[in-house]
């Protein structure tokens, strides 16, 4: 029985699971979204916040939700929220094209430390930025940055924010839609053990968001694909679940040589 309770904890230790208004996280696993659950029919459709995409959310500085996204190849000029792909390809991005109409455009994903006891003092992600709209020939970018707290956060809050890092457009040269896919026009982001200034304790919340400024001018159509999470303990709750699976390994091992002598003087 103690075998078994054992292993169920250790189980439930590594699980990653949706849950309201966040994704609950726990132990040293890795979370993957690769969009592909959005539409590919070319048009408008409803989106919400934490339902379209569990965990994402999505806003402008507009006045009002945001309650569409568009399934698009790159060829609409028009600020939104955007489900970029070729047309009818069910291999999606999650992106943005920021204008006057729309102001800034966020769009994120919230973590909450659902495990007992562990604090994350750093975490990486990775993702392929993805352009599906060149339409001016000035450098934009898609900024990237995280925010923990301890109630849940607004994906276009005030912060404090830390920025991890500025994207660039990739594609200058040229205007209106571009294939995203294509390795010329999408790049690998890549963020290792990002350390998490006061760590991400139980319970608290972590949010990862893109900010897409309207840029003066035209905006390109700038989008994330294959997104990846992953958190680390500090060292020593590490070195305490050790200590604590390998003491339950001893009591099993020795439960088992005794039950073995009992039966041998029987």
């Amino acid at each position: 029985m103690m075998r078994f309770a054992c292993l169920a904890t250790a189980l439930a230790m590594f699980v990653v699971a949706g849950a309201q208004a966040q994704i609950s996280y726990s132990g040293g696993t890795t979370y993957s979204q690769d969009f592909n659950s959005l539409s590919s029919v070319a048009g408008p459709h409803p989106w919400a916040n934490d339902t379209t995409l569990v965990g994402w959310f999505a806003d402008w500085d507009a006045v009002g939700p945001i309650t569409l996204y568009t399934a698009d190849n790159g060829s609409s000029n028009l600020g939104n929220l955007y489900s970029y792909g070729s047309t009818g390809d069910s291999d999606r991005a999650l992106g943005s094209l920021a204008d006057g109409s729309t102001g800034s455009v966020y769009y994120g994903v919230q973590f909450k430390n659902a495990s007992a006891a562990w604090t994350y003092t750093s975490f990486s992600v990775s993702f392929w930025l993805e352009q599906w709209r060149a339409d001016s020939r000035n450098l934009q970018s898609l900024q990237l940055q995280y925010q923990v707290s301890g109630s849940p956060i607004s994906v276009d809050g005030a912060g404090p924010w830390t920025t991890i890092d500025t994207l660039n457009a990739i594609v200058l040269n040229t205007v209106g839609a571009i294939d995203g896919n294509l390795a010329v026009n999408r790049v690998n982001a890549s963020y290792l053990a990002v350390p998490i200034a006061g760590g991400w304790a139980p319970n608290q919340y972590l949010m990862l968001r893109w900010v897409d400024v309207d840029d003066s001018g035209s905006d390109h159509g700038l989008a994330i694909d294959d997104f990846t999470f992953s958190a680390v303990p500090e060292p020593t709750t590490f070195a305490l679940v050790g200590l604590g699976m390998g003491a339950a390994g001893l009591v099993t091992r020795r439960l088992r040589r005794k039950k073995a002598e009992q039966a041998v003087a029987a």
